[in-house]
């Protein structure tokens, strides 16, 4: 990546996180993480095109929903730039709308929260990449079920994607 832009185009294709691989640590294989993504238009909540780095500002927020492996049904999200510099950017990201598996909450609105630190690093065209993921505790015993080997894996899948890397190249970054 380049410049801050090639952070925003990357992070903002939303479109291209259908078919994303993981590493399962459920089913010891590389499987799809998501199996559709779209961007949303914030007031119709219709699909729309991709997000364009110009639409990464400070205080706008974008919306974009995606179908996890194991979902029936979509989940919107939130994402709100906190900090967009030529040398930063700091995207948070927080589910809209909650998820059900067997007929049970699985996450509540809002309790699924993840924090995006891109940092220039000193090297031209480098950058540090931090994830933070916080699940709460309005979701039922099912959000606790993933372990934190999964939460890595999702991270690290995430992270190959704006990296442009394989999301399933081996090793995996938590095998068990």
């Amino acid at each position: 990546m380049a410049d801050v832009d090639a952070v925003l185009t990357a992070f903002g294709k939303i479109s291209s996180l259908t078919g994303l691989s993981y590493w399962s640590v459920t089913d010891q294989r590389w499987e799809a993480l998501i199996t559709a993504a779209t961007a949303l238009d914030p007031t119709s909540r219709r699909p729309r095109v991709d997000f364009t780095p110009s639409e990464f500002r400070e205080g706008h927020d974008l919306i974009f929903a995606q179908r996890e492996n194991r979902l029936a049904a979509d989940i919107v999200y939130r994402l709100r730039p906190v900090e967009v510099t030529p040398r930063r950017v700091v995207i948070q990201a927080e589910n809209v709308t909650g998820a059900q598996r067997f007929l049970m909450t699985a996450i509540a609105p809002g309790d699924l929260q993840l924090v995006y630190f891109f940092d220039a690093a000193p090297e031209p065209g480098r950058w540090k990449v931090y994830i933070l993921t916080r699940v709460g505790t309005g979701g039922s015993i099912l959000s606790a079920l993933i372990s934190e080997s999964s939460y890595i894996n999702r991270a690290v899948a995430f992270y190959r994607h704006v990296a442009a890397i394989p999301s399933d190249m081996d090793p995996p970054a938590a095998a068990r």
